[in-house]
């Protein structure tokens, strides 16, 4: 299952704003513009690249793309287990490292 989302910009009105509150799960309202993050275009929209991004909009950004990340795990028992397993070597890789680091190795 792929879930793509891409970032929007919109002008920061009111009606914008009502709009997205009823329509798109993931935005945010400034004074200045409006975000959302979604899987289809939003009309009156512009395509946002991270890197016109404040501080602010990426921590929201990380925000967002955690909570779908935890949905999708939640979602989907194969690839909880997967993840899981993958915690577990990564524990026992690096508990071995910090032996060989601790003893000279």
């Amino acid at each position: 299952m792929k879930i793509k989302y891409s970032l929007y910009g919109m002008k920061s009105t009111t009606e914008n704003i009502d709009w997205a509150q009823e329509n798109i799960r993931f935005y945010r309202a400034t004074a200045n513009y409006l975000l959302a993050y979604a899987q289809e275009k939003p009309q009156r929209s512009i395509l946002v690249q991270a890197g016109q991004l404040s501080m602010d909009d990426l921590l929201w950004l990380h925000k967002c793309n955690l909570d779908i990340i935890q949905e999708t795990v939640d979602q989907n028992e194969d690839m909880r287990k997967s993840m899981l397993a993958f915690l577990e070597n990564l524990e026992r890789e690096l508990a071995e490292e910090k032996k060989k680091l601790e003893g000279g190795e």
